[in-house]
């Protein structure tokens, strides 16, 4: 798939202060998270029919790749250490750590993930917001009751007859339409 010219300083800018302009923190600080009801939860819950889930989640990756030049590491801690149990009974534990904004690694950015211009989605001022011990506001945890509501899976590489989308091409209004 061809790549669209990249945006100007000047463009994205303007693109940012229109869309800015439809942001919402709503009541919760959740921004579009805040947007979903219990009435819409219980609605897209008698959607469903059938059980089949469909995860967002990628595999902890802990091999160099080619696209994954910074793998996680992981650890078995226990057993492993060679210490046997006192008791009889042990439990392994693992230990991971991760560049979570990898290529190959899936997770959800929290609304204090982008700043710009020194400020946060709603315009909160960075420096007021965050520290080495996390964000005092716009945290991913605000969506730690998880996230329902109605989706639509669409196979975008299908559309253009492949089995998967190269590294690097987007996806367009036009191919989610034709989706």
């Amino acid at each position: 798939m061809p790549m669209p010219d990249e945006l100007s300083e000047a463009e994205f800018r303007s693109l940012y202060r229109r869309l800015r302009g439809t942001a919402s923190l709503g009541g919760r600080r959740r921004g579009a998270l805040d947007t979903i009801t219990e009435e819409q939860v219980l609605a897209a819950v008698r959607e469903v029919r059938s059980g089949r889930t469909v995860s967002l989640a990628a595999p902890v990756e802990t091999r160099t790749e080619p696209d994954d030049a910074d793998p996680a590491e992981h650890r078995l801690t226990a057993p492993a250490d060679g210490e046997p149990a006192p008791e009889g009974l042990d439990f392994a534990r693992d230990r991971f750590a991760m560049n979570i904004h990898g290529d190959v690694d899936s997770h959800l950015d929290a609304l204090c993930h982008v700043i710009y211009d020194g400020t946060l989605h709603g315009g909160i001022p960075a420096a007021d917001a965050l520290s080495p011990e996390g964000a005092s506001v716009l945290s991913v945890e605000l969506a730690r009751d998880g996230i329902v509501g109605r989706g639509v899976l669409l196979d975008i590489p299908r559309v253009h007859g492949l089995s998967w989308l190269e590294p690097g091409s987007n996806v367009t209004a036009e191919d989610l339409s034709a989706a």
